[in-house]
């Protein structure tokens, strides 16, 4: 029989009665790919950073220039963030496949027809259907929730519903959110600055400062076919800078407001878990008799 040192059986005893935990609680940016993805590390810092890049590309191009060669730039990242990651997992997710198809039909509406209202019900598509799966997993015998992290993450069953209803209502605000900015929220002239005000003025009769805000060149590099704006009437010029305006909010809200409400919500479920995780069964590493 071997003879145990008080010091060694103190340390082993020390170690046993250490809780082990199986989650990392670092807040990180939540995207469609590490959300249903279910493998060792959900919140990998390069797919996230992956599955971003669409965002970050069509904020950017809209700024450079204007929605629809945003639109395009966005849907070029977005085929090459989904052959990025398939070349990286050589797998496909139903959920990621649908999301790309909804974000290349509404990009090829948006160019088509010129309008900037396919693109901008794509949010709400997109958060709409991840908000319907999650919420039809509670109707079977396992939450989407325990599927995706349940490798790491231990807690009881009423727990993972809890979190799954979390993720679900998450999804909805997310949709309704994008949906009230994009369709029901308007901009009118009280709600402009001095400096917006006086665009708005001015830009009923200045063809230059038209040319300018509106299509983003100046007036003599225009071509014929974009010239025709010179025979609206100053209610439909100023009209068309309030939709201007009302496009530029709204591409702001689709990267801050939506970052915002996501880094809230993993904050609060990270909250949640720590109060709610149990500890992981110990491996002490010894063999049976």
């Amino acid at each position: 029989m071997g003879i145990i040192k008080p010091a060694e059986g103190f340390l082993a005893q020390k170690q046993a009665a250490t809780p082990t935990y199986k989650y990392n609680l670092t807040p990180t940016i939540i995207a469609p790919s590490n959300i249903l993805k279910p493998n060792k590390t959900p919140f990998h810092t390069m797919q996230v950073i992956i599955d971003f890049f669409p965002v970050i590309i069509f904020f950017v191009a809209y700024k450079l220039s204007n929605i629809y060669i945003a639109v395009s730039a966005t849907a070029i990242a977005s085929l090459l963030t989904f052959g990025i990651t398939w070349v990286k997992t050589r797998k496909i997710q139903k959920l990621q496949l649908i999301s790309l198809i909804i974000i290349v039909i509404a990009a090829g509406l948006t160019l088509f027809f010129r309008d900037d209202a396919f693109i901008k019900w794509k949010p709400t598509l997109i958060n709409g259907l991840f908000a319907v799966v999650f919420a039809a997993s509670l109707f079977g015998q396992i939450p989407l929730a325990e599927r995706l992290f349940g490798s790491q993450i231990v807690c009881t069953r009423i727990i993972w519903k809890k979190l799954t209803i979390s993720w679900t209502l998450f999804f909805m605000v997310c949709a309704a959110s994008n949906y009230y900015v994009a369709f029901i929220y308007q901009v009118e002239e009280n709600d402009l600055s001095i400096e917006l005000h006086q665009n708005w003025q001015q830009i009923s009769s200045d063809d230059s400062l038209y040319a300018q805000l509106i299509l983003k060149k100046p007036f003599e590099e225009l071509v014929t076919e974009e010239i025709g704006f010179t025979e609206q009437s100053s209610g439909e010029r100023q009209a068309t800078y309030l939709r201007l305006i009302h496009q530029e909010r709204w591409v702001n809200f689709k990267l801050f407001g939506l970052l915002i409400l996501t880094l809230l919500f993993v904050l609060g479920q990270g909250l949640f878990l720590s109060r709610h995780m149990q500890d992981a069964p110990a491996d002490d590493g010894s063999a049976p008799a």
